[in-house]
């Protein structure tokens, strides 16, 4: 909760009767004489089949306010738990925690059925939800009879379930996704090479006030994705429109891509009010763009999850991309900038975005083209793009970064990086304000006076830093000792959730762990402080107005 006398906790199995296959969400409250803890979720019943070591739990709950008074749930599809409720279905509903009252958001005709509905996104005080579903069958007003279909749904109390993935045309998108679209599961251990998302909503992907909300249409080449962006304006209400908001502008030429796979644009972030929308696209979109294939190949980095060669799935000719904002002005005209243009002939080559201001007016992004004095062209340069004024901009280069030499670690630094990462993976963060970023790299030339090779493992080991807007680098935070490193140092510690991976991503699970101010909390086993005598992982907080460290675990 807000202000730190609630909290919601989750269980694999029920408190008051013992292991179920179900995960079992509580609210706890702190009160003069303690903690109060009640159950939320319809109660798991217990299934002797079920065993927790070798068994991953459905999840059922999905977002919640921030004041933790409402939350979004799922039923288990055996019980009803709200009268009307399609039995045999798995349905969503919102319940008030203080008095347990529930409203069934995902209402059905007799003799259909949801497979499994996943929320993608919600506005901050859940007015609005938005969610995907995929239908075993279905008959309704909307489309024809058919199977397998995936929709973007919104609710709300006024205009209850209406389809929102309706492209301009009039027509269903038939296998849409909320903002970036349903990503596959993908294995997160680091053997695997893939941090991706279990399911790829975003917290951005609708408006506060719900007027604006953002859906994916997959690409029609190979069943990917990721494809075009559409904004859908006033759902549910008889003025409702859909605009594509990655179209070119008129008489600028598509990129050879459009004929592999699409457009290839991923939704990253929006503003809080929807008008400005951030995205890669791999199709010169705007005149003075970049993107565009490099060669005869087929794959597009934003539709490959940018990685960085061919070990991460890309072939050795692929199309490139840049970095696009779209705005919406209040007449409801609207404009096109590509943020990475570049006088290099061989283009930005956009790798991926870190992070980004809630307002947009900057984005810290990684790319292999030289955007800044200070670049190095082939490598991974960490750049900050900033509004400085009602028409001007400017491009800075921050740090490279690695990409790893070692055949037993080909990942580097791409955690910090690549798109459609999981929240509980992503290894880098940026202020809501913009005005810091804190990422974690193996790169020997950051800071060169402290040792980060390992020389028993053999290989660099990850060091977090902070770097404010405007500063002349990045500073290291965990590059404290005599060295050489013999711990890793990291902002998005995965080991807690190994349990969990396979679990879906819910809206806003980043971790909150870099402050407007520069306030950052980390982890790294080094000793950083006289007070940390153990040889164990420790989480410290850094202050960046004080240039001070603080100890937060025990350290004993």
């Amino acid at each position: 909760g807000e202000n730190g006398d609630e909290v919601v906790f989750q269980t694999v199995g029920n408190r008051e009767t013992g292991p179920s296959d179900r995960l079992n969400t509580y609210l706890s409250t702190r009160a003069a004489n303690g903690w109060q803890t009640k159950l939320l979720s319809p109660p798991a019943v217990y299934n002797e089949f079920y065993h927790p070591e070798y068994d991953n739990a459905p999840n059922d709950f999905f977002a919640f306010t921030p004041d933790l008074s409402k939350g979004i749930f799922a039923t288990d599809g055996v019980s009803a738990v709200v009268e009307g409720e399609p039995p045999g279905s798995d349905n969503l509903y919102e319940q008030e925690t203080a008095t347990g009252a529930e409203t069934l958001i995902t209402p059905l005709a007799a003799g259909s059925r949801y497979e499994q509905p996943i929320v993608g996104a919600t506005s901050a005080d859940l007015s609005h939800v938005l969610f995907e579903n995929r239908l075993d069958y279905f008959d309704t007003e909307e489309c024809c009879r058919g199977g397998g279909e995936s929709f973007v749904y919104d609710w709300s109390p006024e205009e209850g379930m209406t389809i929102a993935s309706i492209l301009p045309s009039g027509r269903l998108a038939t296998d849409a996704g909320v903002g970036a679209g349903p990503l596959d599961q993908i294995d997160v251990e680091p053997s695997a090479n893939a941090y991706s998302a279990f399911y790829g909503g975003s917290p951005h992907a609708i408006s506060e006030d719900g007027e604006r909300l953002f859906f994916t249409d997959p690409s029609p080449t190979g069943g990917t994705p990721i494809g075009h962006i559409y904004e859908r304006r006033h759902q549910g209400k008889p003025d409702a429109s859909t605009v594509q908001i990655d179209k070119p502008a008129p008489g600028t030429p598509e990129s050879e891509a459009v004929r592999f796979g699409g457009y290839s644009s991923v939704f990253v972030a929006a503003t809080p009010d929807g008008r400005e929308v951030l995205f890669p696209s791999c199709v010169k979109l705007t005149p003075d763009s970049t993107a565009g294939e490099s060669g005869p190949g087929w794959s597009c980095r934003t539709q490959w999850g940018n990685k960085y060669n061919a070990e991460f799935g890309a072939t050795s000719f692929h199309a490139e991309s840049d970095l696009y904002i779209y705005s919406e002005e209040e007449d409801g005209t609207s404009s096109l900038k590509d943020i990475t243009t570049t006088q290099e002939p061989n283009g930005a080559k956009v790798l991926g975005v870190l992070g980004e201001s809630e307002d947009l007016s900057r984005v810290y992004f990684v790319a292999d083209g030289k955007l800044a004095p200070g670049g190095t062209k082939g490598k991974p340069n960490l750049y900050v793009w900033a509004k400085t004024g009602e028409a001007t901009e400017e491009t800075t280069f921050i740090a490279t970064l690695e990409t790893s030499e070692y055949y037993f670690n080909s990942e580097g630094d791409i955690r910090d990086w690549e798109y459609g990462i999981d929240g509980l993976a992503h290894n880098a963060r940026v202020s809501q304000n913009g005005e810091y970023v804190a990422f974690t790299s193996e790169s020997q030339t950051i800071d060169p006076s402290y040792e980060n090779f390992n020389p028993e493992e053999y290989e660099p080991l990850p060091e977090v830093y902070l770097y404010k807007y405007g500063s002349s680098g990045p500073i290291c935070v965990s590059c404290e000792g005599v060295g050489p490193a013999s711990t890793p140092a990291g902002i998005a510690n995965i080991g807690l959730s190994e349990s969990a991976r396979a679990l879906p991503n819910y809206p806003d699970s980043e971790k909150r762990n870099l402050l407007n101010n520069g306030t950052l909390y980390f982890e790294t086993g080094e000793k950083l402080l006289k007070a940390d005598e153990n040889t164990t992982t420790d989480v410290y907080e850094y202050n960046a107005e004080g240039g001070t460290i603080n100890l937060i675990s025990s350290g004993n």
